[in-house]
């Protein structure tokens, strides 16, 4: 298997290939792999086969099939094509995966940025000798805001 294809698969191209079930590999069932093997050892598929494998994510991968039937060692030897759309189909996930990313980060940093504003607020108000204004802010500790979440649960019930 090639590089990118095992790449797309999310599979260490040494380590979890050797000895490996390729059904387990390509997280396709064994009677799939079955067939294919057969019609390549019988001669009769010309062209490459379709084949839907998945990820260790999950994601459908297609890959085109083709290969040759060596009677002496019993055996048949598989060329595994991935389908050029299965690479668009990667990019565009992962193009998604970088944007949620960011967008984690940059809401992440607009929660701390509001905590830090509340907890300049609160420091003002009780430099003036007047009663804090926010319950949490960046100095409340987490012990603190679980106290706090069990008691509303505990309200609501």
């Amino acid at each position: 298997m090639g590089a990118g294809c095992a790449e797309l698969l999310s599979l260490d191209t040494g380590s979890q290939m050797t000895g490996a079930d390729l059904g387990d590999l390509l997280k396709v069932e064994s009677s799939r792999i079955e067939l294919i093997t057969e019609r390549i050892r019988n001669g009769s598929s010309d062209r490459a086969l379709p084949l839907i494998c998945r990820s260790s994510q999950g994601r459908e991968i297609e890959v085109r099939v083709s290969g040759v039937y060596l009677p002496i060692e019993h055996a048949v030897e598989v060329v595994l094509i991935c389908h050029p759309d299965s690479f668009e189909r990667h990019a565009d996930h992962q193009e998604t995966m970088d944007d949620l990313e960011r967008f984690r980060k940059g809401m992440m940093r607009r929660e701390k940025r509001i905590l830090d504003l509340k907890a300049e607020v609160n420091k003002l108000l009780t430099d003036a000798e007047e009663a804090p204004r926010y319950e949490i802010d960046a100095n409340t500790s987490d012990h603190k805001v679980r106290m706090m979440s069990t008691r509303r649960e505990e309200a609501a019930d």
